[in-house]
């Protein structure tokens, strides 16, 4: 009779357990899914005909839409390759379309490291920061002579 007890509370030990971790796992499922409706949650609004799909890598996502008849396309990048205590999270805007543009620009905040996701480690000719710019944007290309007008650039930097 005692072997008996043993496994039916063996059994009911194990339903508990599992009961704990389905409902851990759904508790993550629903903040992972919050966060990805705040992530790009000012940016969505002002894009016509925006969607939202998963990107090509786990943790990652990504948003496209017009915006002043041009399209956008806004793509997260969790950056696990450098050591620090939690992944970094990079945002990458980026115009697929042609732009009229003799060179590639880029807009860099706060780089630290090898950027692999990015341009930007290629680009030779680093650009004086513009008055107004933050003190942490580097902005790089290469063609200096043929970069965007900074006034071009300004009005997303609050974004």
């Amino acid at each position: 009779m005692t072997v008996s007890i043993q496994i039916i509370l063996g059994v009911a030990l194990a339903l508990a357990l599992g009961l704990v971790l389905v409902r851990r796992m759904r508790s993550k499922q629903r903040l992972a899914a919050e966060a990805v409706e705040t992530l790009f949650s000012e940016v969505e609004p002002l894009l016509e005909n925006a969607e939202r799909t998963p990107g090509e890598s786990m943790g990652s996502w990504k948003l496209m839409g017009r915006y002043g008849g041009h399209v956008f396309q806004f793509k997260t990048i969790v950056d696990t390759l450098a050591v620090r205590k939690l992944p970094s999270l990079w945002l990458l805007v980026t115009l697929p379309e042609p732009t009229g543009l003799a060179a590639t620009f880029d807009l860099m905040m706060r780089p630290a490291g090898p950027t692999t996701f990015s341009n930007f480690d290629f680009l030779q000719q680093t650009l004086a920061t513009p008055p107004g710019f933050p003190p942490e944007a580097v902005l790089r290309s290469d063609v200096a002579g043929a970069v965007p007008p900074v006034d071009a650039v300004r009005p997303l930097l609050p974004i």
